[in-house]
């Protein structure tokens, strides 16, 4: 599954996210989704890689592990994406 930062999927509550982050943690691929129409629906989630499904993080142990690594990423996506606008 190729999933990059900016795309945007449609998951089965039929709404639109955009991909705000994405990491490999433990060999486990992790993604961070944002819905922009209400920027405080966020969903966590990781790949299942048995059957290649997105699965929702429900463990809190797990999302608080995960979390700053996502956050972190997005932040240097975003400083990454305004240098770009800048050298244009």
């Amino acid at each position: 599954m190729n999933i990059e930062i900016n795309s945007t999927l449609e998951l089965s509550d039929g709404k639109q996210y955009l991909v705000s982050s994405t990491a490999n943690i433990d060999n486990v691929f992790y993604i961070y989704l944002i819905d922009p129409k209400d920027i405080q629906n966020q969903k966590l989630l990781k790949l299942n890689s048995d059957n290649n499904t997105l699965v929702l993080v429900t463990e809190s142990e797990e999302a608080e592990k995960v979390i700053p690594i996502l956050l972190e990423n997005s932040m240097n996506n975003l400083k990454e994406l305004r240098n770009n606008k800048k050298d244009e």
